[in-house]
């Protein structure tokens, strides 16, 4: 039986989502979590329209960072059995995403797959550490621990990350601790404001300003020093 796991399931998403599923994988397992105390009813009409009970279970009120009940819930729908779906689709906030899947991401079987979506939130102007860089770190993780994290592929308004085969411990895991020295540099906030450069004066025989204007080699910042910046 497949399984699959999926956060901020219920509504129109949640339906179609569950459908998509279904018609692909008939004889699956979707669970899904939302933080919404009350239950959908498009969700709930569309289980019970195609007589899904079995297959479909929705958990209302549940955090997606409150891992405990995470854990839970994987244990009493799937027991020891690896899931080969999970998709985030609920607050689309760093921290609470992380928490996600440091503790869901170990669940999936080797060569399972993590879709984190909305995965572009540094676009709006309100958010500090966004949800990109989750998706940063996932990639960096693949280039250093690729028996953990096996592949990244990224789209404009999704990511999927691919389990490794390695043992992995969901009471334990943290996709930052997997980040060596040099990674860590790209991925800790700065705390000096980022270099703004000079508008170029106006070239003496043309009047005008160059369309082009090189960085003085000693301006250049030394190897090891940049920053992934949010």
């Amino acid at each position: 039986m497949t399984t699959y796991a999926i956060t901020g399931s219920s509504g129109y998403i949640g339906t179609r989502v569950c459908r998509h599923l279904l018609d692909s994988e008939p004889d699956c397992r979707i669970v899904g979590i939302d933080v919404r105390p009350t239950g959908s009813v498009a969700l709930e009409a569309f289980v019970a329209r195609n007589g899904l009970d079995g297959s479909v279970h929705a958990y209302y009120g549940v955090d997606q960072q409150d891992v405990a009940r995470l854990g839970e819930i994987v244990a009493a729908e799937f027991g020891d059995a690896p899931l080969d779906l999970v998709v985030d689709d609920a607050s689309h906030l760093l921290e609470p995403s992380r928490a996600t899947f440091d503790r869901l991401f170990p669940c999936l079987r080797p060569g399972g797959v993590y879709v984190i979506e909305d995965w572009p939130m540094h676009q709006l102007k309100q958010a500090d550490r966004s949800l990109t860089m989750l998706v940063f770190e996932t990639a960096l993780a693949c280039a250093e621990v690729p028996h953990v994290v096996a592949g990244v592929t990224v789209h404009r308004g999704y990511a999927i990350v691919t389990r490794g085969d390695a043992p992995l411990d969901p009471s334990t895991f943290r996709l930052a601790s997997l980040l060596g020295e040099r990674a860590q540099t790209l991925v800790t906030p700065r705390t000096e404001p980022p270099r703004v450069m000079p508008a170029p004066a106006p070239s003496p025989s043309t009047g005008s300003a160059p369309r082009w204007h090189p960085v003085a080699p000693r301006e250049r910042p030394a190897v090891g020093a940049a920053r992934f910046l949010i």
